[in-house]
């Protein structure tokens, strides 16, 4: 099971997020192509591996976008883990995307494969997040997004260190400002956080 299921989930509603509202951006600039976004996708097999991992067997079939949108995206985040092992579910109760709304409008006419626009919900998550400027999305390339959400989740980790932790932390960062993954696990690991963050 992933070490630190919260983050990683933060990470796929993230990019689920994201990728929605990037993909209603190249449908409105290109309404005759489809509009596949890579982030959206990315989102999806990170949601649908952790459901895995988490004890629901049915994950296989959400596979394609209509199946995962109708199965979690038009519902609250909160029903996502449905047949997820109850303490895993458990954990994530006090999570803020916990109690997020559905990230899709469903629409009237039933044409979400084309259309799945992003709801007010999923707005509000990236502003939450601080990932909207200008009610837009960057473009940011997906490997720049996950930099954004890795930075996010040390700059948390660190509001809840201790003074004196805090300073490590920062003294860390300021003497190693690029880490290789194995260094930067190792030096949260020195700071209590066994969780791993990857």
């Amino acid at each position: 099971m992933f070490d630190n299921p919260a983050y990683h989930l933060d990470q796929a509603i993230t990019l689920l997020a994201v990728g929605l509202v990037r993909r209603k951006r190249l449908l409105d600039k290109h309404p005759s192509r489809y509009p596949y976004s890579p982030i959206l996708h990315r989102g999806m097999d990170l949601f649908l591996g952790m459901s895995l991992e988490a004890g629901r067997d049915d994950v296989l079939s959400f596979g394609d976008e209509t199946a995962f949108a109708n199965a979690f995206l038009c519902r609250p985040v909160e029903t996502w883990f449905d047949g997820w092992d109850p303490y895993v579910r458990e954990q994530l109760k006090d999570e803020p995307f916990y109690s997020c709304g559905p990230l899709v409008e469903e629409p009237a006419d039933g044409s979400l494969l084309l259309h799945m626009d992003p709801s007010q919900e999923c707005f509000e998550f990236l502003e939450l997040h601080n990932l909207l400027r200008d009610g837009r999305c960057p473009t940011w390339l997906p490997d720049s997004l996950m930099e954004e959400i890795q930075e996010r989740a040390v700059y948390e980790r660190m509001r809840s260190l201790s003074q004196e932790d805090y300073v490590l932390a920062r003294r860390t960062i300021i003497e190693h400002p690029i880490l290789s993954r194995p260094e930067y696990h190792r030096q949260f690991h020195l700071l209590g956080d066994h969780r791993e963050v990857q």
